[in-house]
């Protein structure tokens, strides 16, 4: 359609002037209408994490990037997650690191994880060559989280449910610490 195309064509231009990242996650939100059984499929699904033994998945650090437009993960990680494609990974649209370098985005993982505090949740992540996984403070924002930074104590609030999650620093960087829980049936990459 029209408006892919145009999407398509100015992130080529940004791309190749350098001039910025360009941002297609703003697309205004599917039209996808989920009945009764599908919402009662998504949630006992939901609840079948929550019932993982902590230990079970692996350990990693999301790094939290102000600067980042999506969240991203590297291809060798949560690679037990399905990989779906995305508008981005199907156009061939790249973004910008913030050294200059052009990661193309090859599509999206959505790991359950758990928190240090025992939370569990989705995060959607989008897959490139990255080192390590990043976490788009934009993103969290446009979710319903706050970010709060301080020296005693930094955390991320989900506003919707209220629960917390530290946010540590080291060498200046800023991180939460996770679990990524092993999937359970759709979620599996087969």
């Amino acid at each position: 359609d029209l408006i892919a195309e145009l999407d398509t064509f100015f992130a080529k231009c940004l791309s190749e002037c350098g001039l910025a990242e360009f941002d297609t996650a703003r697309k205004p939100p599917s039209k996808v209408k989920k009945t009764p059984e599908s919402i009662v499929k998504d949630i006992s699904k939901f609840e079948q994490y929550k019932k993982v033994p902590s230990g079970t998945g692996k350990k990693i650090r999301i790094k939290i990037d102000s600067g980042a437009g999506v969240s991203a993960i590297p291809r060798n990680m949560a690679t037990e997650y399905m990989l779906k494609p995305t508008f981005e990974s199907e156009a061939g649209i790249s973004y910008t690191t913030a050294c200059g370098t052009a990661v193309v985005d090859e599509g999206m993982r959505s790991p359950v994880i758990r928190t240090k505090e025992g939370s569990t949740k989705r995060i959607n992540m989008r897959v490139a060559d990255v080192t390590k996984p990043l976490a788009s403070a934009d993103e969290m924002l446009e979710n319903k989280h706050r970010i709060v930074l301080d020296d005693e104590y930094s955390y991320i609030l989900d506003k919707r449910t209220g629960e917390k999650t530290e946010i540590m620093r080291e060498n200046g960087n800023l991180f939460i610490e996770v679990e990524v829980l092993p999937p359970v049936s759709d979620d599996l990459n087969v």
